[in-house]
């Protein structure tokens, strides 16, 4: 199938030990890895905050959401922003540690099954893209979660 209506341009985000599978539309920048500025008491999966278009952007590691420890940051990391679903006025992008390019996939019933085994707690669902193995992950979960800590923590402001 090429061009039909029913690809989808995906995403596939590298992880350590894994990939996410997102929809380009969720896309806001990939850019390069900046260190993140830390926050005080965050969780080990909020890496900190980024400075993105006069914005603060919260940095998340999506490994250690997961359970798993956060990876080390890597000169060839790159950060995915993405705009936030959920419509919070405080929370309009949300950015992600890749683990190097993320690579443009038109995802369709063709090249996209089911996988089982790799299911996870924030993710809606495992599947292998082109023989790849992939989460699908819960946006709108992960915001939620996200949305706690970073109201907890009093966002930071553009201006500082």
């Amino acid at each position: 199938m090429t061009g039909t209506s029913r690809d989808i341009h995906s995403l596939l985000i590298p992880l350590q030990g894994a990939s996410l599978l997102l929809p380009c539309a969720t896309a806001a920048e990939i850019i390069p890895f900046t260190p993140p500025q830390p926050l005080s008491g965050a969780p080990p999966w909020l890496l900190g905050s980024i400075p993105w278009r006069e914005r603060i952007v919260p940095l998340i590691a999506f490994e250690a959401v997961e359970g798993s420890p956060p990876p080390a940051p890597d000169p060839g990391d790159k950060i995915v922003v993405l705009n936030a679903l959920g419509g919070h006025p405080q929370l309009p992008f949300l950015a992600l540690l890749a683990q190097g390019m993320p690579k443009i996939v038109k995802a369709s019933r063709d090249n996209v099954t089911a996988d089982e085994k790799g299911a996870k707690p924030l993710a809606l669902a495992s599947v292998r893209v082109d023989g790849q193995s992939a989460l699908i992950p819960d946006l709108d979960a992960l915001e939620r979660k996200l949305l706690e800590v970073w109201l907890r923590q009093g966002p930071p402001t553009g201006s500082e």
